[in-house]
Parts: C-alpha cells; structure tokens; sequence
C-alpha cells in the first residue's frame, strides 16, 4: 500500500498546463484545499469546491489545477514522514468522494451518441485505487465518451472477460510501476486476442512511464497519454483508427 501511494504521487508530478480559465487556481488555493483534505472532513471539501465553481472554475481546471496536485502533495508527504499513512489514505478518500461529488453534478448523462466512443478502464495488477484514473475517466465522460471499469478492474481476468462480452474502441490501462510492464504486456496480448473489436486501441498511462516512455511501446500499447485531457484527444485518434 505505501508503494502505490509513492507511484501515485509520482503519476502527477508533472506540471499540467491548464487552459484559458478566469479562475485558475494558485498556490495558495491548492494549500487550502490540502488542509482541508488532511484536517477537515469530506463535507468542508465539497463546499471549498462549490465556492470555487461558483466563482466560474472549470471542470478541467478543478481536476487538473486543484485535485491532481493535492493528491501529489499528499505522497510527498507521506515520503516525508509529514503525514502518517492513515492520514494520507483518509486524505486520497475524500479526494476521490470529490470526484463522485463532481461526477454528480456533471450534466453528461445523453452526451454519447456513439455507439463506437466507448473505453474500458483497468489497473495494472495489484494495482487498484489508483486517483489518476478517476479523473482520467471524468474526463473521458466529458468528452462523450462511455466509459466502464475503473481503479476496481484489473488488466488481468475482468479486464479480458469484459473485453469479450462488450465491444470497446478502447482500452486504457494505468500502470504504476516498472516492474509490472511486462506482466501487463502479457494482459494486453490476451486482450487482443479476446477483444470483440478486432481494431481495439490500447492507451495507457501512469507513474511507469515518467522515467522511460518508451515502456509504452515496449508494452504493445498504441498510445501513452500523461492526464486527462491527453487521453481524450489519444482515445479519439484510437477510435478514428479502428473505425
């Protein structure tokens, strides 16, 4: 547990530049929510959030300026012993509950109106509960695009028997660590071969590949994609290919 908060922290390090927005958090704004995050509860989030979008932030900014970086000081925190291990893992809780609290305010219930803009999301094995890939399929979702699975799915068994039973443009795969490339290049191969689209994209994405992108290719992944604004526009070259 306390490596899959490290490669956490590390799949958000990179700055995300974030688009023309009148309300684009600072510095100042990303501490306050963290302090709430670690010292509050999940009630006091939703209204630190609800002010800011009331103010005109915008989804994209909120994930991407607000709730990635949060989740990324919460690990270094944790490597430096500022936060406990319970604190961080209450701390992640609640960013994931702003999520699903975002999620529900979001109005895009009828937005897919194609029936091939649809993308099944899993882990690594062992590797659940990754935040990154919450936000990854918010932005997704925002785009129009029907998503299943999640941080709940691994890139083994459920991900294989889901790709047989449903047909999906793609399949956007998190992995956390290095050491897990060749385990999930292994998964990918039987995906394939299972997939009811022939023409399946694979996207992925995630903490392996800060160092070294290249384990993208090496995995048999079509794309790699570095947030979730990126995944939107790699996933719509995917189903554009395999169309």
């Amino acid at each position: 547990m306390p490596r899959l908060l490290i490669a956490e922290s590390a799949a958000l390090r990179q700055p995300h530049e974030i688009a023309s927005d009148v309300s684009r958090p600072s510095a100042r704004d990303v501490n306050e929510l963290l302090h709430i995050v670690v010292e509050a509860d999940t009630a006091a989030c939703v209204e630190y959030l609800q002010s800011r979008r009331s103010r005109g932030m915008q989804l994209e900014t909120v994930y991407l300026g607000l709730l990635a970086p949060v989740a990324h000081r919460l690990g270094l925190m944790w490597e430096r012993d500022e936060l406990s291990f319970i604190d961080v893992t209450v701390g992640l809780a609640r960013l994931q509950s702003l999520v699903h609290e975002l999620t529900s305010d979001s109005c895009y219930g009828a937005l897919n109106q194609d029936a091939t803009r649809r993308i099944v999301l899993a882990t690594a094995r062992n590797e659940q509960h990754a935040f990154g890939l919450l936000i990854v399929a918010e932005f997704l979702r925002l785009a129009g695009w029907e998503v299943d699975g999640g941080p709940d799915v691994e890139s083994g068994a459920p991900l294989i028997r889901m790709v047989g039973q449903e047909w999906y443009a793609v399949v956007g795969l998190s992995v956390g660590f290095e050491e897990h490339v060749d385990a999930t290049r292994a998964d990918i191969g039987k995906v394939r071969a299972r997939s009811r689209n022939p023409k399946v994209g694979i996207l992925t994405g995630g903490a392996a590949f800060s160092r070294d992108p290249s384990h993208a290719e090496r995995m048999g992944a079509d794309a790699l994609a570095r947030d979730g604004r990126e995944a939107v526009a790699k996933a719509e070259a995917l189903r554009s290919a395999c169309a």
